[in-house]
Order: C-alpha cells, then sequence, then structure tokens
C-alpha cells in the first residue's frame, strides 16, 4: 500500500478491518495511508481505536471511520480531534435501528451525538429477549 499510495495522487484510506492497533500503527509508520479508519468492532473497542486516532494524530493523519457499525463509531470519530466522517451503511443502520430505540440518524450530512450518558443508546429489549443467555 505504502508504493501505491507513493504513485498516486488519490487518498488511500485503510485499516477498517484490522484486528488491532499493532497493524495500524504498521500503515502509518510506512506510510501507507492518508486517512487511518480504526474500527471499535473490529480494533479492539473503544479504547484501542482512541490510541490508533492519537498515533495518527501524530502524524498529521485523520481518521475515518470505514467498515460500518456507525453508531457504536461515531462516538470515537466525535472525540477525537482528527476524527473525520463516519460512513452508514443503509443495512447496519438498520440493523441499529431494530435494535436501539430512536437512535441518531444522518440528516443533511450530520450526525448528532446523543447527550446521554455512554454511547446514548436505549436497546430495544422486546427485539433482544430472544438472545437472552439464562442460566
Amino acid at each position: 500500500m505504502a508504493d501505491l499510495r507513493s504513485h498516486t495522487n488519490i487518498p488511500i484510506s485503510a485499516g477498517q478491518n484490522e484486528g488491532h492497533r499493532w497493524r495500524l500503527r504498521e500503515l502509518v509508520l510506512h506510510q501507507a495511508v492518508d486517512i487511518l479508519q480504526p474500527n471499535v468492532c473490529y480494533c479492539g473497542g473503544f479504547t484501542e481505536a482512541q490510541k490508533a486516532g492519537h498515533l495518527a494524530q501524530a502524524f498529521n493523519l485523520p481518521i475515518a471511520n470505514g467498515g460500518g457499525w456507525p453508531l457504536h463509531n461515531m462516538h470515537t470519530m466525535a472525540g477525537l480531534m482528527n476524527g473525520w466522517r463516519v460512513e452508514f451503511h443503509l443495512d447496519m443502520q438498520a440493523v441499529g435501528e431494530l435494535l436501539f430505540i430512536n437512535p441518531p440518524r444522518p440528516a443533511d450530512n450530520i450526525v448528532r451525538i446523543p447527550a446521554k450518558p455512554g454511547l446514548g443508546l436505549d436497546p430495544n429489549r422486546d427485539v433482544l429477549k430472544d438472545s437472552l443467555v439464562k442460566a
């Protein structure tokens, strides 16, 4: 990817499916990306995505959510100085609207972060009741 990046003017973004910050670090250190894309659902959670975001910031790189799961990743993008775009897949937004009650939606290309504690998402317990593990 570093070789590809050195031969094009098209911005390269990647990292959305990397499993941890050390793989994201390789993309940054080898100057393989213009935009780093940590995804909290794949890279080890919010803390790991935040560490990747700080690493990118140290190298003057923006971060953007790739790979979907916008309702979980929008908080990382909003909470970091170099956070940028959140990718909203219609199918993943539909899953979020099924699992959560009235989750945030894009309006005029902007998503407002909920003011409630945590992720600000209220689980739809009626939908989730069949997935309850009973000991």
